[in-house]
This record gives C-alpha cells, structure tokens and sequence, in this order.
C-alpha cells in the first residue's frame, strides 16, 4: 500500500469516529428503513426513481463498512507489491 493510499484510510477511519459521521449516519439509516417500510407510489414511473434512491441510500449507509473492509484488505497484502 502506497503511504498516500495507507493516509487516505487513516483520515476515513477518523472521520468515521467523529459525533458528526455517526449523526448522519444514523440519520440515513432512519431515511432507507422509511423508505423502505412505506414505500413510494409503486406506479412503473416512480419504480426506477426510487430503486435509485434505495441504491444511492445504501451505497452511503454501507460507506463506513466497505472502506474499513477494504482498508484491512489492504493491511493485510504483503509489501513487496508496493514500489520504494
């Protein structure tokens, strides 16, 4: 992992600890589990409108997880593969 690569990580994961991640975390959470629970007009107009909003909610509610997954993937490679 290259060192720029390996700060890019460290500074997610310390914002990922800050009060301010975790309100607006929990603030998307409650958003995709009412948009999920009461649905939208389920005309075939609205369909793809809201899958992409789930989508788009998900994407950011599962943010915090892909990046530590990824960063411990990452941790975890040995460092032969990275140029001095």
């Amino acid at each position: 992992m290259t060192p720029e690569l390996e700060r890019y990580y460290e500074e997610l994961m310390e914002t990922f600890q800050t009060p301010g991640w975790q309100h607006v975390q929990s603030k998307m959470e409650e958003i995709l589990q009412l948009t999920q629970e009461q649905g939208w007009d389920d005309t075939n107009d609205n369909l793809p409108i809201h899958k992409g909003f789930i989508r788009a909610l998900k994407y950011f509610v599962n943010f915090r997880e892909q990046h530590e997954d990824a960063f411990d993937q990452l941790r975890n490679q040995p460092d032969e593969d990275v140029p001095q």
